[in-house]
């Protein structure tokens, strides 16, 4: 994000470094004339298991040399370079035996930086895809080689692309290792030049393989008009209202039946006990709110977080 105009950044989550952190920080207030702020959400097992990142993070000083001379190749004919941390590794001569890997080329650069030995630019990374529609690999090579987009040897590569991201989700999601779907990486450990890597994701979004889950998708009924999808709009949108100021900062139980009456006696149309429990649960989804069931499965314990 390269804008002048931005005068709030929240982190979600503390930065890896120090310097990490002033770099984003610093997209805000770059236009002299507002008044920019920077906010850090975080907990104390935060904190924990970032001090706990720092201690694997300490580099030697060859290490420091040997990503000091890896840029000094790069650099060797031209005075800027865009490259990965994973193409700066291997450039380095480091494998993937290394612990956070890119992390490690990352704390190196920002020592070499501060020492004024160079000077990075703004990050640009790309975000290509971030989510798998198919429900599982077979489904997704199926729809591979029925595909006329693809060449016969892109249906091979995207084969095995596809098989790489699957395996690495898995993983990811055993807690075995930390899924790796970055396309520097993909293209390292499947030996597919970058630029074919990326031509093949992008297929694989055309085929509705992959996509991004910020994508955001709207279906009405054609039955359905306009007006009534605007009326279930504003009826979502009266409980909420209601059920806002029934919301507090101490534990409370409430009775769905005795909720919905309420909600009845402030004018809001058409409420049900179904309507106010989906809104609690995604309440509750997007940790808005604590809740837990009681034993009558009639009441609710409800607590703004």
């Amino acid at each position: 994000m390269d804008k002048k105009d931005v005068g709030l950044v929240i982190h979600y989550d503390i930065s890896d470094s120090l310097e990490n952190y002033i770099q984003e920080a610093g997209r805000a207030g770059r236009d002299e004339t507002i008044s920019a702020a920077c906010f850090v959400l975080f907990n104390d097992d935060d904190l924990s298991k970032h001090f706990e990142m720092l201690n694997k993070t300490k580099l030697s000083i060859q290490e420091v040399q040997q990503i000091w001379k890896a840029v000094k190749d790069i650099t060797r004919s031209r005075a800027r370079a865009s490259q990965s941390t994973l193409e700066i590794a291997r450039k380095a001569g480091w494998d993937d035996s290394i612990m956070d890997i890119g992390t490690r080329v990352t704390t190196a650069i920002a020592a070499l930086e501060n020492a004024g030995y160079l000077k990075r630019g703004q990050n640009s990374p790309r975000l290509y895809a971030n989510s798998i529609l198919s429900k599982n690999a077979e489904e997704a090579i199926q729809k591979i080689y029925s595909s006329s987009r693809f060449s016969e040897k892109q249906k091979e590569q995207a084969t095995r692309i596809i098989k790489k991201l699957i395996s690495s989700k898995s993983k990811g999601r055993s807690g075995d290792e930390v899924a790796e779907a970055r396309i520097d990486y993909i293209s390292d450990h499947l030996g597919i030049v970058k630029e074919e890597v990326i031509q093949i994701v992008s297929l694989l979004r055309d085929e509705k393989i992959l996509a991004d889950s910020q994508d955001l998708n709207a279906f009405i009924k054609k039955k359905d008009s306009k007006k009534n999808s605007l009326s279930i709009l504003k009826t979502y949108g009266q409980i909420e209202k209601f059920l806002l100021t029934i919301i507090c900062d101490e534990e409370k139980i409430i009775h769905l039946k005795e909720l919905n009456e309420q909600a009845e006696a402030s004018a809001c149309d058409d409420v049900s006990p179904n309507k106010i429990k989906t809104i609690l649960n995604l309440w509750a989804i997007k940790n808005w709110i604590k809740r837990k069931s009681s034993m009558i499965r009639k009441e609710t314990l409800l607590t703004d977080k």
